[in-house]
């Protein structure tokens, strides 16, 4: 055996493997729902973005995340100016996020190991770049891949597959 194989490619998810999603607990509390309504969110708008895929209906991330966002604060926040307040705080955190305090270093160590690193989300690139950006890792991910056209009919394979063209037309960066 000459030694052990490497991947020369790695695709990352962005929400929560990336960003750090814990600071949303005080953002909950904040508004006057619990702290543990924050994992409750998030793990919610992943379900039924999943169920509706399912059922082939489509679903922006943001629009259902609004929407499990106002039905999760409902209970705590009864007036709905409040709670539309309530939702915009949230949702101005949630754009706001830093990465886990491992990312940084990690990613950066996997791309000077020459490994070609990639992001593919259901959610808005333009958070994912505003999260690199903070890190400091804009150049450590070569191309941030979201492909709004996708139906759920097309499903994971078609993205994947969305996600390789782009790569194959792509000259991978130099570690």
């Amino acid at each position: 055996m000459t030694g052990t194989a490497h991947p020369t490619l790695i695709v990352l998810d962005v929400n929560e493997t990336l960003s750090d999603l814990s600071p949303l607990a005080a953002v909950f509390e904040e508004v006057g729902a619990p702290r543990a309504a924050a994992p409750l969110w998030f793990a919610t708008t992943l379900r039924d973005g999943f169920a509706l895929g399912l059922a082939g209906q489509n679903a922006p991330f943001l629009d259902l995340a609004k929407d499990v966002l106002r039905t999760v604060l409902a209970p705590y926040v009864a007036d709905e100016q409040q709670r539309d307040a309530a939702v915009k705080s949230v949702l101005d955190a949630f754009g706001a996020l830093d990465t886990h305090p491992d990312v940084p270093d990690a990613l950066r160590d996997l791309r000077e190991a020459g490994i070609r690193l990639v992001t593919l989300s259901n959610g808005s690139a333009r958070v994912a770049e505003s999260l690199l950006r903070r890190a400091g890792l804009t150049d450590t991910i070569s191309i941030e891949h979201e492909d709004p056209n996708l139906t759920p009919e097309d499903g994971v394979l078609a993205s994947l597959e969305g996600l390789r063209q782009a790569l194959a037309a792509a000259p991978a960066p130099r570690a």
